[in-house]
């Protein structure tokens, strides 16, 4: 059996919006196999490139269609097709655990908490003066009685509009997405992306087995605050001066941790 090569009959380039596309011709003689897989022995002969592989003059354009026409029961045609490989083509041709996409979005979270992270109703504290407010002059004067203590408590619910930056990270894997549903509703626990701990929230996987291979898709949302709520108590509809860390100011840990490290990429 004989391949040869860059036959310019019929060969073509083009280039456009989508990058550059070209086509390669091979003509294939002498190819000795049954009658019922003479086909396959002239797409898999000996220099016959195969579907990923690289272009030997532009090596960011690979194999994304080869077509096989039959000239006689001895001789085949080939046309071979290169260009730039779409997501979805670059999963069959890279190797299992490759990033082969990551899409950033804007979006709106929605916070809605009455328990923290390890199922506590969410109190805080803050003792002092008891206060009021009077308006003098125009502005809000805050006084308080000399001598008397007070205590008050305050339940914290989480209902808000949270504005956030997602990503979308697709991988190419020989495994179900979900052995990373426990990731769903934590965030991270260490640095992550360069990010701080507590930044990147862990939203929601999806997957598809197309080929015997998974492409998988991750999807995380990105708060530079982080992810943990912040709440000050308040008397008369506003919050006493000296309210600080642990009295009358508190951070809430609503979301559990996990090693973002052993997901396999970054975005």
């Amino acid at each position: 059996m004989t391949v040869q090569l860059d036959k310019i009959q019929n060969a073509s380039l083009r280039h456009s919006a989508r990058g550059v596309e070209l086509t390669r011709i091979a003509h294939l003689r002498d190819i000795s196999a049954r009658p019922d897989a003479v086909h396959r022995a002239a797409l898999l002969a000996a220099g016959m490139p195969r579907y990923g592989d690289a272009h030997p003059s532009f090596p960011g354009l690979q194999v994304v269609d080869i077509a096989l026409d039959a000239l006689d029961v001895k001789q085949w045609r080939a046309v071979i097709t290169y260009r730039e490989p779409t997501a979805e083509e670059l999963a069959h041709a890279a190797p299992a655990g490759s990033v082969i996409d990551v899409e950033y979005f804007s979006t709106q979270v929605t916070v809605d908490k009455l328990l923290d992270a390890d199922g506590k109703r969410m109190f805080h504290w803050y003792s002092g003066n008891p206060v009021t407010y009077t308006i003098v002059g125009g502005n809000v004067v805050e006084s308080r009685t000399a001598g008397v203590r007070s205590l008050g408590t305050k339940a914290e619910r989480a209902d808000v509009q949270i504005p956030s930056v997602g990503a979308r990270v697709t991988m190419t894997e020989t495994t179900k997405p979900r052995i990373r549903q426990h990731y769903i509703g934590t965030t991270n626990r260490g640095y992550w992306s360069g990010d701080a701990p507590e930044t990147w929230l862990f939203v929601g996987l999806a997957g598809r087995k197309d080929r015997g291979r998974w492409i998988n898709t991750y999807e995380v949302i990105y708060r530079e605050d982080g992810w943990r709520l912040e709440s000050i108590i308040e008397f008369n509809g506003a919050p006493p001066s000296d309210a600080t860390e642990g009295n009358g100011r508190v951070r809430f840990k609503i979301y559990a941790n996990q090693n973002f490290q052993q997901l396999g990429f970054e975005v």
